[in-house]
This record gives C-alpha cells, sequence and structure tokens, in this order.
C-alpha cells in the first residue's frame, strides 16, 4: 500500500493532468447532449443515441485539436503522445494478439458464459441506418480521443517521468476499464486486457496511431452483431 502512494504521490501531476482532461472531455459531451436534446425539444429522460453520437463527434473534435496541438512547435510534447509512425511488424504482432483475444471472447459467448451487454438499446440498429454517423463518432473519433487521453497522454507522461512501462500500462489499462462503469462487473474484467494490448501496442511501437487503429477495428465489430 506504501509503495502504491509513494506512486501517485510521484506522478501527481501527469494524473492531475488526466483527470481534468476527462472531466473537460465528459463536460463537453454533456454540454452539447443536452444542448442538442434542448433544440430537439426532447426530455432527458432516456438516452438518445443518436443526439449522444452527434454530441461525441463535436467534444471528441474538440479535445482532440485541444491534445494534438497542431500548432505546437515543441516536438518533445509531440513524443510524449506517441506522435509518430510505426514500423508495420507491429501492426501484425498486435493485430495477431489482439485477434487471440477477440476469437475467445466470441467463442465464450457463444457458450454462454460471457452476459449479454446491452447498455444502449438501438445502438446496433442505428450503426447500420446512421453508419457514417457512427464511423466518425464511435469508430474514428471515439476510439482516437480514449487513446490520445490513455495511451498517449497517461502512458506517454508517466513514462516520461520515469514510471516503471509496464506499471503505466497497468495503470491505464485498469482506468480505462473503469470509465466503462456501465457494464457489468464481468464485462469490466473483459475490458482490462483490451486496454492493456492498446497499451502495450502504444509502448512497444512508440506509436499512437497504432493503438488508435486497433481500437478502431474493436468499435467497428458491432457491425458484426
Amino acid at each position: 500500500m506504501g509503495a502504491i502512494i509513494v506512486w501517485l504521490k510521484q506522478h501527481k501531476n501527469t494524473l492531475q493532468k488526466f483527470v481534468k482532461v476527462l472531466f473537460f472531455f465528459a463536460l463537453l459531451d454533456t454540454t452539447f447532449y443536452l444542448a442538442l436534446c434542448y433544440y430537439k425539444g426532447y426530455g432527458i429522460s432516456g438516452v438518445h443515441v443518436e443526439l449522444l453520437l452527434v454530441a461525441r463527434l463535436v467534444s471528441a473534435s474538440i479535445l482532440l485539436v485541444y491534445l494534438i496541438k497542431p500548432w505546437a512547435v515543441n516536438k518533445d510534447y509531440w513524443h510524449t503522445l506517441g506522435i509518430k509512425t510505426f514500423e508495420t511488424v507491429w501492426l501484425f504482432r498486435f493485430l495477431m494478439l489482439y485477434a487471440t483475444y477477440a476469437f475467445l471472447l466470441f467463442e465464450l459467448k457463444n457458450a454462454g458464459l460471457l452476459p449479454d451487454e446491452d447498455t444502449m438499446p438501438g445502438l446496433v440498429k442505428l450503426a447500420k441506418e446512421k453508419t457514417v454517423l457512427f464511423v466518425f463518432a464511435v469508430v474514428i473519433l471515439g476510439a482516437g480521443i480514449e487513446e490520445f487521453i490513455f495511451r498517449g497522454l497517461l502512458i506517454g507522461n508517466l513514462i516520461r517521468e520515469k514510471s516503471n512501462p509496464h506499471v503505466a500500462v497497468f495503470f491505464s489499462a485498469f482506468c480505462f476499464a473503469i470509465i466503462h462503469l456501465q457494464y457489468t462487473p464481468t464485462t469490466l474484467l473483459l475490458i482490462m486486457p483490451i486496454g492493456l494490448i492498446l497499451g502495450y501496442s502504444r509502448y512497444y511501437s512508440g506509436s499512437i496511431w497504432l493503438a488508435c487503429l486497433l481500437h478502431a477495428l474493436h468499435n467497428s465489430l458491432i457491425f458484426l452483431e
């Protein structure tokens, strides 16, 4: 317990920045969603999935520009985020790792050993009816913003501060699972390995783009439902 407290104190600035960005993202998301509900004349009861995706599209775009800072002249900042190309060999390695895990989950679900999640009724239908909106809001920008926050900002800064990279990846995966509290505890545990795969793809390849690509692939699997 003492070692954990020491680690948290050592990386206090990074963790504070991480929490602030998460809060800012949630605030943007909620604000745009409520504004759209008001504009459409909807009540706030229930979840209007299409409006939620539009709000995510806008808020993720704003925050990505803020995080990437295209105008930044400090290349160390981009290096910390992992804004660089990656070697093709890492793509094949982590695609194989992810495919193995996805196949395992598929078999467990078919065997009835995993719960069926339906946290957003109508999301699968909306993905197929509003394909362009879903691709941009969830597959591209949704995956991108989560990667830049968890694998770019968090892992990048922890490693820059000389944290053990394996601790940084595990902590990022844990936080990544925690933000998906809409799921059951069993599913939260299954999200952890996905966070680890994404984290290690960022660490070993040195690039945030590989993690973004893998995450986008994962989010696009909803079209197979």
